[in-house]
C-alpha cells in the first residue's frame, strides 16, 4: 500500500517525477484551459450545511477516545506474497502488480489459489481486542481492484473470481462489532489495475487496462462504495492514493458519503477535500496536528500486504513507544497486520500484538480516553497523557516513563500542588511526593517495573497550566542554546530518527537515513545572522546541508574518531527574520555516511541586508540562475529531493516559484533544466514571470538522471525591483509530472541568437 505520502526513493528503481519541455505559445490567464468532463452524470445529493461543533465533537467522540486500532492489508496480493516468476519484486507486497508489471491476466489467475482456508474473523477481532485495539479496518478493495466483498458492478471480486468463493467482509463486520469495537472500511477510491479505465500512478503496463476513468468512477468506484456504505454501515471510510482526482470527481464520492452524517473520512480523497483526519504513514509528525485529529498507520515490519520474505519485524518496545508518543500528541495509532492468502495472521505480528495486549491490560488507561500532553517543551524522560476529571476541576497526568531515572528522582514542571498524588500502575504502589519551585520531584524504586515502559498516575485537584515558553531563545549573551529535545524530528517511510542513550548522554541518531531532517526552532527578537555549532560523532567523513528560508549551504563533517567520539563541528552562518524563524539539518545525498548529533548552539554572527535574505539577485552578466533547493514549493506533494532537484510532484496543483530582484531590465531567454523517461512524458506546464506567461509540453529526455536544458521563450521585464517566477503544471497524462533541477534567466544579446 502506497498511501498519500509513501512515495518510493529514487533509488529503487520506481518512478521519481520527471519532464522534458517543449516550448508552446505563452498562454494568458483569460486563455488558461478548464477542465471539463463530459461524461460526468450530476449525482443527486442533500444539501450540505455546515456541521456544528457540537455535532462533529459527538460524531468523533468514539475515534478520539480510542487512540488504538488495527489496519488488516489482505488481498490477492497475498498468494505471490511478493514472488513472480522465481524472483524476489522489490518494495511493498500490495504493490507487486505495479512494480514487476504483470498483465491483467496472469495476476488475475493467482485468485484461483488465494482460498482463505483457514481464515477465522472472530480471531482476529479477538486479537484485535486482546491489543487494547478499539477499531478494525481492512482493505475491501486495494489497488490491484479485486473486492474483498460481493460486488453487483464487477466480476473481480473474492465472490466470483478467487478461490475463497465467499465474501470476506460480512463475517469480519459481524464478528468485530460482536467484540464490541468499531469497524472501517479501506477503499482504493482511484487506482485500479484491472477494471478498465482505472487510475494508476504509473502509467499503465497492459492493453486490458484501458478504458476511460470517468466511467471506471461512475460505473465502478461510486456504485462500490454505494454498496460498502449501505451493506456494512462502516464507522471509517478510508481513501487512498488520489489519482487525477479533480473537484468534479471527487465531488461523485462526496455526494454519495453526505447521506452518512457520521461517517469519519480521511484526507486522502483527493482535490483538497480534507475530510475528518490527517493520515501520515510509517512515521510520526513531530508536533501532531493541533488542529486536526490525526491517525499514525504504520506496519510491524516492511510490508502492509504479507511477503513471505519480509522478516525485519520492529520490537515490542518500539511499538509501545510508537503508541505512547502518538497517543501523547492526541492522535491515533493504526498498526497493520498483513494475513496469508489462506487468512492466517503472520506468528510474528500475533506474538508483538498478544505483548502490547498484556502492557495495555496494564496501563490502557494511560492510552484510551486521554488527551494530548499539556507540555510545551518535551521532556527528557517520557511522554504523558491528560484526562480531566469528571468534577472538572482537576486532572490526572500519565507520565510514561521511558528512561528511568538512574538518581531516582522524576521532576514534572508546573505540577507542585498540595494534595497531589502519585500512583505506579504496575504495582499499585503509591510514590512519595515532594515539591520544588513549582515543580514536583517523585521519588522512585530504584528499578522500573517495566523495562518498556512504566507509568505513573499523576493525581492532580487542579488542571495544570504549562507557562513555558514553547521556544527557546538568546541567552544574556545572545547565543541560543538547543538540545535534542527541541528538534522536530521529521521522519519518512523509513520511520523516524531514534534517541540513542539517555539523560545528558543521549543523542540523536544514528543518522542512517538521507530522507530524515531535522528542524529547529526558536524564539528571535531581531533579525539575525547566526553561527550555527553542532556537537556530531561521525565515524566517517560526511555532509550535511543547512537549509534557513531559501538559502542552503554545505557543511563538511569530518570523521571525529568514531561514532561515540563528539566534537563541536562548525556548520555554517544562516541568516533568520525576526519572530519564530527556523532551520533544517538534512542529509546530502551524494555524501552521506551515518553520523550521531546531540546539542546546537547559535552564536550572533555579522548581519545581512534583508533584501539579500529575501530574493535571488541577477548576476554580474545579468544571468539569473534559479536552482531548485532555492525555490518556495506551493503544495503537498511536490518536495526537494536529496539529489538537489523537486521531484515527486504528483499533484497539478502543486507549483514552485522564487523571488528575484531584478537590476538590469531587458529581454530574458527562459529555460529549464529537467530530467524524463519516456513512460512519463506528456504532461504540459506553464511558467510565469511577472504578468508574462510562458508554457511546454513534456517530452523524453532518455532516463531519470539524464538532464537537459530546454529554452522554454523569451520574456521581457521592463522594471527594476522583486519579480516572481512560478512554474505550475497543467495537466499530466501519467504518475507524475517533474524532476525539476533549475530554471534560468538569462540576458538576449543583440545579434546573438
Amino acid at each position: 500500500m502506497i498511501h498519500r505520502l509513501n512515495r518510493p526513493r529514487a533509488s529503487s528503481g520506481i518512478l521519481t517525477a520527471a519532464l522534458l519541455l517543449t516550448p508552446l505559445a505563452a498562454l494568458t490567464a483569460a486563455e488558461s484551459p478548464k477542465t471539463t468532463h463530459p461524461n460526468v452524470a450530476a449525482e443527486t445529493a442533500p444539501a450540505i450545511q455546515p456541521e456544528s461543533p457540537e455535532h462533529k465533537a459527538q460524531r468523533m467522540a468514539w475515534f478520539r477516545d480510542a487512540r488504538f486500532g488495527m489496519f488488516i492489508h489482505w488481498g490477492v496480493y497475498a498468494q505471490p506474497a511478493g514472488v513472480y516468476n522465481g524472483k524476489d519484486v522489490p518494495s511493498i507486497g500490495e504493490w507487486i502488480m505495479a512494480n514487476a508489471k504483470i498483465p491483467v491476466a496472469d495476476y488475475k489467475a493467482f485468485a484461483k489459489d488465494f482460498t482463505a482456508s483457514k481464515y477465522d474473523p472472530e480471531a482476529w477481532a479477538s486479537l484485535a481486542k486482546r491489543a487494547g485495539m478499539r477499531y478494525v479496518i481492512i482493505t475491501s478493495k486495494h489497488h490491484d481492484g479485486c473486492t474483498l466483498f460481493d460486488s453487483a458492478v464487477s466480476d473481480w471480486t473474492m465472490v466470483k473470481a478467487s478461490g475463497a468463493k465467499r465474501d470476506l467482509i460480512v463475517p469480519l463486520e459481524k464478528a468485530v462489532r460482536s467484540q464490541g469495537l468499531h469497524f472501517g472500511l479501506y477503499y482504493s477510491q482511484c487506482q485500479d489495475w484491472i477494471n478498465p479505465g482505472g487510475g494508476s500512478w504509473k502509467k499503465k503496463w497492459d492493453p486490458a487496462q484501458a478504458g476511460d476513468y470517468d466511467q471506471y468512477l461512475t460505473k465502478v468506484a461510486v456504485p462500490q462504495v454505494k454498496e460498502l456504505l449501505s451493506k456494512f454501515h462502516p464507522d471509517v471510510l478510508w481513501w487512498d492514493t488520489p489519482a487525477d482526482m479533480t473537484p468534479a470527481r471527487a465531488f461523485y464520492f462526496t455526494a454519495v458519503i453526505a447521506n452518512y452524517p457520521n461517517l469519519i473520512t480521511n484526507d486522502r480523497l483527493g482535490s483538497n477535500v480534507k475530510g475528518d483526519l490527517e493520515t501520515p504513514e510509517q512515521n510520526i509528525p513531530p508536533r501532531g496536528f493541533p488542529d486536526r485529529d490525526f491517525e499514525v498507520c504504520m506496519t510491524m515490519n516492511e510490508t502492509w500486504g504479507y511477503k513471505s520474505k519480509d522478516n525485519d519485524w520492529k520490537p515490542v518496545r518500539q511499538l509501545l513507544q510508537h503508541l505512547s508518543d502518538i497517543s501523547s500528541k492526541g492522535g491515533n495509532f493504526l498498526l497493520n497486520v498483513g494475513p496469508t492468502a489462506e487468512g492466517q495472521i503472520p506468528q510474528a505480528s500475533i506474538e508483538r500484538l498478544e505483548a502490547v495486549g498484556k502492557w495495555m491490560d496494564v496501563n490502557g488507561e494511560a492510552i484510551h480516553g486521554t488527551q494530548a500532553s499539556p507540555f510545551a517543551k518535551r521532556l527528557s524522560w517520557g511522554r504523558v497523557t491528560r484526562k480531566a476529571d469528571a468534577t472538572g476541576t482537576g486532572e490526572t497526568l500519565y507520565l510514561h516513563v521511558w528512561d528511568w531515572p538512574k538518581d531516582g528522582k522524576l521532576e514534572v514542571p508546573h505540577a507542585g500542588q498540595e494534595g497531589a498524588t502519585a500512583t505506579l500502575l504496575a504495582t499499585k504502589a503509591k510514590l512519595p511526593i515532594a515539591i520544588s519551585n513549582g515543580n514536583l520531584v517523585l521519588s522512585l524504586p530504584a528499578s522500573a517495573p517495566d523495562t518498556d515502559i512504566s507509568v505513573i498516575a499523576l493525581h492532580l485537584p487542579t488542571t495544570l497550566v504549562d507557562n513555558d515558553a514553547p521556544l527557546e531563545s538568546p541567552d544574556a549573551n545572545g547565543v541560543v542554546h538547543l538540545s535534542i529535545r527541541d528538534a522536530d524530528s521529521h521522519g519518512s517511510y523509513a520511520g523516524n530518527m531514534p534517541v540513542t542513550g539517555s539523560g545528558a548522554e543521549a543523542f540523536l541518531g544514528p543518522w542512517t537515513d538521507r530522507d530524515w531532517k531535522l528542524e529547529y526552532r526558536l524564539e528571535a527578537p531581531e533579525a539575525q545572522s547566526w553561527l550555527v555549532q553542532a556537537e556530531i560523532a561521525a565515524a566517517a567523513p560526511t555532509t550535511l546541508k543547512l537549509q534557513a528560508g531559501k538559502k542552503t549551504i554545505s557543511a563538511a563533517i569530518p570523521a571525529t574518531g568514531g561514532a561515540s567520539v563528539w566534537k563541536t563541528i562548525d556548520l555554517g552562518i544562516i541568516q533568520m527574520g525576526a519572530g519564530e524563524p527556523s532551520f533544517l539539518l538534512q542529509a546530502d545525498g551524494n555524501n552521506w555516511n551515518a553520523v550521531g548529533l546531540r546539542n546546537i548552539t547559535l552564536s550572533p554572527a555579522a548581519p545581512k541586508s534583508a533584501e539579500a535574505m529575501n530574493s535571488i539577485p541577477q548576476q554580474a552578466d545579468g544571468s539569473l540562475p534559479l536552482p531548485a533547493k532555492d525555490a518556495t514549493i506551493q503544495g503537498a506533494t511536490a518536495q526537494l529531493e536529496e539529489s538537489g532537484n523537486i521531484g515527486y510532484w504528483t499533484d497539478v496543483q502543486d507549483a514552485v516559484a522564487w523571488s528575484c530582484l531584478i537590476s538590469k531590465p531587458g529581454e530574458y531567454r527562459v529555460s529549464i533544466e529537467y530530467a524524463c523517461p519516456e513512460d512519463i512524458s506528456g504532461s504540459t506546464f506553464e511558467i510565469s514571470i511577472g504578468n508574462q506567461r510562458l508554457t511546454g509540453k513534456v517530452g523524453s529526455t532518455g532516463g531519470f538522471g539524464t538532464y537537459q536544458w530546454v529554452e522554454v521563450g523569451t520574456v521581457k521585464l521592463a522594471d527594476s525591483g522583486k519579480t516572481g517566477v512560478r512554474l505550475k503544471p497543467l495537466s499530466k497524462p501519467a504518475m507524475a509530472v517533474m524532476n525539476l533541477r533549475s530554471v534560468l534567466l538569462k540576458p538576449v544579446v543583440p545579434g546573438n541568437p
